[in-house]
């Protein structure tokens, strides 16, 4: 396989297991069909491969920003209506105040590096546990 495809491989796995990404969004994002974010997610996951730990956080902190930019245009849509829905507008600025946490959090730990050297790598489980500690605050 080649490297490109590779790396848009893991690009699209990371997206969707730590930024939580919809496949909509995936798709509409890297400009890829569902067909190929499925083979991504099963390739990565059966090939269990290494992906540097910069490059993951990299690519998650991409995915919660492009999923904040999607809410930004909802609420506006909602905010334009002749009858905005106030709970709908609530609801946007609540998932957009825990989007902006998240990527705070994602991006301190590219910065600190979470006890990760540039050159170490480690599989994507050990990763997410890293994640999901210092987003819960228990280091």
């Amino acid at each position: 396989m080649k490297d490109d495809t590779k790396q848009k491989y893991f690009k699209i796995y990371i997206m969707y297991t730590l930024a939580h990404a919809t496949e909509e969004q995936i798709a509409d994002q890297l400009s890829v069909c569902r067909r190929t974010i499925a083979k991504a997610i099963k390739w990565v996951t059966e090939s269990r491969m290494s992906i540097p730990n910069n490059q993951a956080l990299q690519i998650a902190i991409d995915g919660v920003r492009y999923r904040m930019q999607q809410l930004n245009k909802d609420l506006e849509r909602q905010r334009k209506k002749e009858h905005p829905n106030d709970n709908a507008i609530i609801g946007y600025q609540r998932e957009l105040k825990a989007n902006q946490e998240l990527l705070l959090k994602l991006q301190s730990l590219l910065v600190e590096k979470v006890d990760l050297t540039i050159h170490e790598e480690c599989d994507i489980e050990k990763l997410r546990d890293k994640i999901k500690k210092a987003m819960t605050g228990n280091n």
